[in-house]
């Protein structure tokens, strides 16, 4: 499915390609200016109607404190002003190609503050925890088949790479990470769809803090009214490949994650296999 997103015109999601990457010139004041410059265009598209269509949102991002809270609810305008792959919101309908645009951004740069955020994190004593997101403008999905589902596991080593979240709304692990109250149960569930999109998690952190493997996650399910061992909830990640660490001269993954941040781009994917090489180029 790579192979044919790569031979298709499908373009790389750009503006949501590099989560927590310290050095790329998207700082948290260039984020944050961003994200209130496409609340400032849905505001104005749709805040001044007189019909069920009227919608506002009373949110202003400042670098200098930045409240999880806040995230939340920019993710939470972000489901309701776009709705569900298997049922759109009629906000999104009526919007126009660029409203559409600033509305999708909402998503992309609340996830991009949040991972940016994380990155800050070894200067209070933590580690850095990036990601590469290969994310495709329309690709098609279908869904994962039931023995999909015994491949899903609770550990995602540095340089894991992963099947994307081809859907909106988080997954059980995000919205308890988040401590999300305002997402709504409809909005929260695992991965349902394989589309060849793919993420590479970079992650420092020690394994032992995943939050799936503490009490409190399974506690928090079973709030919801969900079974925990049920495996079609999708608990974790499907891992497909590693990164090849062979260029990297046994450097730690904090060393690598360093010399991966001198970098701000993807230019090209390709798929190697049975003698072929299938590429696409992605210009900056």
């Amino acid at each position: 499915m790579l192979a044919d997103l790569l031979r298709g015109s499908f373009p790389l999601e750009k503006n949501f390609l590099l989560l927590g990457w310290m050095n790329n010139g998207r700082d948290l004041n260039f984020l944050c200016e961003r994200l209130n410059f496409h609340i400032a265009q849905v505001n104005q598209f749709f805040g001044e109607r007189k019909d069920d269509l009227q919608y506002f949102i009373d949110l202003n991002f400042n670098s200098a404190r930045v409240p999880k809270e806040d995230l939340n609810q920019i993710h939470h305008h972000f489901e309701i002003l776009i709705g569900q792959v298997w049922k759109v919101s009629k906000f999104f309908e009526a919007a126009s190609p660029d409203i559409r645009e600033s509305i999708r951004e909402l998503n992309h740069l609340c996830h991009e503050i949040e991972q940016f955020l994380k990155g800050l994190e070894p200067e209070r004593g933590g580690v850095p925890a990036s990601t590469i997101i290969s994310a495709f403008t329309k690709a098609p999905r279908q869904d994962l088949k039931d023995e999909d589902y015994e491949l899903f596991a609770p550990k995602l080593p540095f340089g894991s790479v992963r099947l994307h979240y081809a859907q909106l709304g988080k997954t059980h692990l995000e919205a308890f990470y988040d401590q999300d109250d305002s997402i709504g149960v409809d909005n929260i569930s695992g991965l349902r769809f394989l589309t060849g999109e793919f993420d590479v998690s970079l992650d420092c952190r020690p394994k032992s803090r995943l939050a799936f493997l503490a009490p409190d996650f399974w506690d928090w399910l079973r709030k919801l009214g969900l079974d925990p061992t049920n495996k079609k909830l999708g608990i974790g990640y499907v891992t497909v490949a590693m990164l090849d660490r062979s260029g990297f001269q046994k450097k730690f993954d904090e060393d690598i994650l360093e010399e991966l941040y001198r970098y701000d781009d993807i230019s090209r994917l390709a798929v190697h296999g049975q003698g072929k090489v299938t590429e696409a180029h992605y210009p900056s």
